[in-house]
């Protein structure tokens, strides 16, 4: 007799933990599955719905592997290029490991409005993926060739102008390494004590010669201008961690607001509210798209199909028509941001000093932002780049000596494939919807394209670094760059502060207080 069961959604009588890199959880009715194989009572739902588990059930595995397969060819070329260069391994190696933090931080904050969890989980991945390549390198060249290969780099000794230079990364440095200077010093001193009672000890203090330079190197910072960048830190990073959350907040209360709503009124509502939000400079853009996919694209979906559709066939007009909007919006965000805060911004030398318009890298960035027509760094810079600082860098520098001739309509060319990033987010809002309604394979495949659009904002980062170093590293581009004219005022401006931090550089320690 043939076993009988409901139409979905299904009873779940088996959860299939498929992988827990993925987070893919697949649950499959084992009666409704007999049911198919054996001919009896079925539905194509039931039917679809079986197949869908099974071939999930074979493809994650298969997803994983390539995975797996990609990392492992990714280590086999970098120890390739060890082999070959072992004096440049070190120097790629920190220099990737920078990059990819960094990418990787910037993306997780992206999506912090989204899932506060999986930003932490990229955190978490991207300094595991930098242990490993530091547990490679150092295993592979050893301690010592490793240690004096990554302070003899450019990377490195780049830092270390920098820090000595602009008190802003000296701010930084003591709020990320603070936690870890007790540790250290606690380390120092009980190598000095060992070092001692062997009689090897290479200075009469309690620590160790290394700890002592460092020390003494603190000693001679401007500790109040430094604190003062400390403090403007921590502020940002709170920022950037909460007010996407609280943006989030404030995304599902205005959800619930407009749900009821007519669609065409929602849609300009949409507009205008996106418009206002990105001109905030902590507002994400990611949450945005995902609220055009949860909220837009189902009600555009009920008013045009009569209700909400039980596939994906008929959602792709709504889709389409809420992606036309966000990239409406995000084109008359980016001039506003150009106009309104970059040119006013611009008209101040203590404001243009801030970004160092005369530095090489923004120089680098002000060249590609200047190339004509849909060049690929361009549209690396414009679309990959931060939103806010991009479009207000571009402000800036229409201001600054020689920056008239660079047109408004020319950047907004290069940001005419911004759909590219748009469209998966998008998609991602409208799985958040749909997931349960559709059933079978659609709740898996919201986490999919949760891990490709990361990847793809993380490619596309990377793809705006690369395009900025390929400048600074092509003679004829560098040539370009450094016959800029000088923005005199800021030079001005930098040379006083230079002068003043010289005559008033008395450092915390030294201070005596009354």
């Amino acid at each position: 007799m043939a076993l009988h069961c409901p139409r979905p959604p299904l009873d779940v009588t088996t959860t299939l933990n498929v992988t827990a890199t993925l987070n893919v959880t697949a649950s499959l009715n084992v009666t409704t599955m007999l049911n198919v194989i054996a001919g009896g009572s079925k539905t194509d739902d039931d039917g679809r719905a079986c197949l869908l588990t099974v071939a999930l059930l074979w493809a994650c595995p298969l997803i994983l592997s390539l995975g797996c397969f990609l990392f492992a060819c990714i280590f086999f070329l970098f120890g390739r290029f060890m082999q070959k260069s072992p004096e440049l391994a070190a120097q790629v190696g920190l220099k990737a490991g920078f990059v990819a933090i960094a990418c990787g931080v910037w993306v997780g904050f992206s999506f912090n409005g989204f899932s506060s969890k999986l930003f932490h989980s990229l955190v978490v991945l991207l300094f595991t993926v930098l242990w490993v390549v530091a547990g490679i390198l150092v295993s592979t060249l050893g301690w010592k060739w490793f240690v004096s290969s990554s302070e003899n780099s450019d990377a490195v000794l780049g830092m270390k102008r920098r820090l000595n230079q602009y008190d802003a990364l000296k701010g930084a440095v003591v709020l990320m390494g603070l936690p870890l200077l007790v540790p250290y010093l606690m380390v120092h001193t009980v190598k000095q004590f060992f070092r001692r009672a062997r009689g090897h000890a290479a200075s009469s203090g309690p620590l160790t010669g290394e700890a002592t330079v460092i020390l003494l190197e603190l000693k001679r910072w401007a500790w109040v201008s430094v604190l003062s960048w400390t403090s403007l830190w921590c502020w940002l990073a709170w920022g950037s961690l909460y007010i996407p959350v609280l943006t989030n907040i404030v995304v599902a209360y205005f959800i619930q607001l407009l749900a009821p709503l007519n669609w065409a009124l929602v849609s300009f509502l949409f507009l205008a509210l996106g418009f206002v939000m990105f001109l905030n400079p902590f507002f994400p853009g990611p949450v945005f798209y995902l609220m055009g996919g949860v909220l837009l694209v189902p009600l555009c979906d009920q008013a045009f199909n009569g209700s909400v559709s039980t596939g994906p066939e008929t959602v792709i007009l709504p889709f389409v028509w809420t992606l036309l909007l966000c990239y409406m919006m995000k084109f008359a965000s980016q001039v506003a941001c150009q106009k309104i805060f970059g040119e006013w911004m611009g008209a101040n030398p203590a404001m243009r000093s801030i970004v160092a318009p005369n530095s090489m890298p923004m120089r680098a960035v002000r060249y590609v932002l200047s190339q004509p027509g849909l060049s690929p760094g361009k549209i690396a810079v414009v679309c990959a780049g931060p939103d806010w600082p991009v479009a207000v860098f571009f402000g800036i520098v229409r201001k600054m000596p020689g920056g008239e001739s660079l047109s408004t309509c020319s950047v907004m060319l290069g940001l005419t494939p911004i759909f590219i990033l748009i469209a998966p987010t998008l998609a991602m809002g409208l799985l958040i919807f749909y997931e349960d309604i559709w059933g079978g394979f659609w709740p898996s495949a919201t986490s999919l394209i949760t891990i490709f659009n990361i990847g793809l904002n993380v490619g596309a980062t990377l793809s705006y670094l690369y395009y900025v170093q390929r400048v600074l590293r092509t003679p004829s581009a560098l040539a370009v760059c450094e016959a800029y004219p000088e923005d005199k005022e800021v030079a001005a401006r930098d040379a006083a502060a230079a002068a003043r931090k010289g005559k008033s550089h008395a450092p915390l320690f030294a201070t005596n207080c009354h």
